[in-house]
């Protein structure tokens, strides 16, 4: 057959790509257990981001969610003003034990947060976020005491409701902090996103929002995400204060590691105008991951987790926030580092496996296409060929951990877009140079797995796959015709 024509880059989706910012869900939500139904109501997005407080979504059995006027991080923390809830809601049905507190319930609501983060549904994990947010900010204004707007006869009633509710924990503050982290991401990406023609082209990489909010905070936009970041650090330091005082290391380490998330974000953030804090806070998130590493877990996976989302950050900084080659190439070191000691705690750890074999992707891509001999990435199809294999063989790895009886499923697009790539960029170095323009068979062999693995994405929905791959795939039933 004749040659493919070499793939240029993809736009990638929000979720998959290069930036290592994607996560494929291995989990299970079934419940066995009796369950209730409880509705999440939430005002759709708006052109900008609530404030962190601020409830766009709720969860409260048999009631009307309401919403809070909006406000800034700071004004919302100071008072909150009650109004009925619009016409426009979207509402999510979710399953909660029968006889949960209020801890167990945004711990329930928290976790399919996480199903769904992980599985790149990022629409309604941004609901669920904005649930767990209010809920978090309900329950401890309701344990203090700190209720605006209410009445005296209403305050006699929540003070002696909140000595009859259980006290909050350590592990309650790590949600509310991750919650409001991760609700400002995703608020952050789409206040910003392009409006592309197709659902695959709008994302390119997440986190090249992050841009766009510093120089949104920097000409006092005030609702980037700096201003979710700030607001998280509260929660965190509740959180160490009762943890140090329980002696309790493992949610110590999950804080720390949440910490340095956070300040490594705001060290890009602030970069621009402020070079010397941008420096100080990526030494002080050092110090942090350090903590976050050596701290004692109850289980090697907890230990695995933990590693594998500082490297994730790692890598995120070094794609998108690195000042130099040099610090570019020392985060992308440390992530490596910290995925594969995840591996040794946690060999089927699906979130390492896929960080390396992308950060693989990347260097074997890059050794492949540059056309300087000079330089010192200059073009070494040996090399590149080598490690494209290694990350082609991760994605692999992952599929057949996460692919119930082989069926590609949303959360496992991701990872077939991946080993797509991985397989078209092989079977261009495995290109016959001849005059009959016949490709090797070896290159056949791998653009065949391209093609599989970019339709398994199209039987999940058509709109997952990036543009390029369907260009691909155009050009290939042309050749076979």
């Amino acid at each position: 057959m004749a040659k493919q024509s070499k793939a240029s880059k993809p736009s990638w989706p929000r979720g998959i790509g290069r930036s290592g910012s994607f996560v494929v869900s291995a989990l299970d939500d079934d419940d066995d257990d009796k369950q209730t139904q409880t509705q999440t109501q939430t005002q759709k997005p708006a052109k900008r981001a609530p404030a962190p407080s601020e409830p766009g979504s709720t969860v409260q059995p048999s009631k009307r969610a309401k919403r809070a006027k909006p406000s800034s991080a700071v004004q919302a923390q100071q008072e909150r003003q009650d109004e009925p809830a619009g016409a426009d809601q979207e509402t999510l049905t979710l399953e909660v034990s029968a006889g949960a507190d209020d801890i167990e319930e945004v711990e329930h609501l928290f976790q399919r947060a996480l199903a769904d983060l992980d599985a790149g549904q990022d629409d309604s994990a941004r609901l669920l976020l904005r649930g767990c947010v209010h809920e978090c900010d309900k329950m401890v204004r309701i344990r203090t005491g700190h209720v605006p707007n209410a009445t005296d006869e209403e305050r006699d009633f929540l003070e002696a409701s909140a000595k009859t509710l259980p006290p909050l924990t350590p592990s309650f503050y790590w949600v509310y902090g991750f919650s409001l982290l991760h609700l400002g991401i995703s608020e952050s990406a789409l206040r910003n996103k392009p409006k592309f023609s197709s659902e695959a082209d709008h994302a390119q990489e997440a986190d090249d929002q992050d841009v766009q909010d510093a120089e949104s905070n920097e000409n006092g936009g005030g609702q980037g995400l700096l201003e979710y970041l700030e607001a998280t650090l509260d929660p965190i330091e509740s959180g160490l204060a009762l943890a140090a005082a329980e002696n309790n290391t493992a949610i110590t380490g999950k804080l720390h590691a949440l910490l340095a998330a956070v300040k490594l974000r705001k060290s890009g953030l602030v970069h621009h105008a402020s070079p010397k804090m941008a420096k100080a806070l990526v030494a002080e998130t050092k110090n942090h991951m350090k903590l976050a590493e050596t701290a004692a877990y109850p289980t090697s996976s907890d230990h695995a987790s933990v590693l594998a989302e500082m490297a994730r950050e790692c890598k995120r900084y070094a794609d998108h926030d690195a000042t130099s080659p040099k610090q570019e190439q020392e985060w992308l070191s440390a992530a490596s580092r910290l995925w594969e000691l995840a591996l040794k705690d946690e060999p089927n750890n699906i979130k390492a496996l896929v960080g390396l074999g992308s950060i693989a992707l990347s260097a074997g891509c890059k050794l492949s296409e540059s056309d300087d001999e000079d330089a010192e990435d200059a073009s070494d199809p040996e090399a590149a060929i080598k490690l494209l294999k290694t990350a082609a063989n991760y994605f692999r790895k992952v599929l057949d951990l996460t692919q119930k009886d082989g069926k590609a499923s949303v959360s496992s697009v991701p990872v077939l877009c991946l080993l797509g790539e991985a397989c078209v960029e092989l079977g261009n170095l495995h290109e016959d140079d001849d005059d009959e323009g016949e490709d090797s068979e070896e290159a056949i062999a791998f653009y065949r797995e391209a093609v599989d693995a970019f339709k398994q994405v199209l039987s999940v929905d058509a709109k997952l796959l990036p543009s390029m791959f369907e260009e691909f795939l155009q050009d290939w039933e042309k050749d076979m015709v």
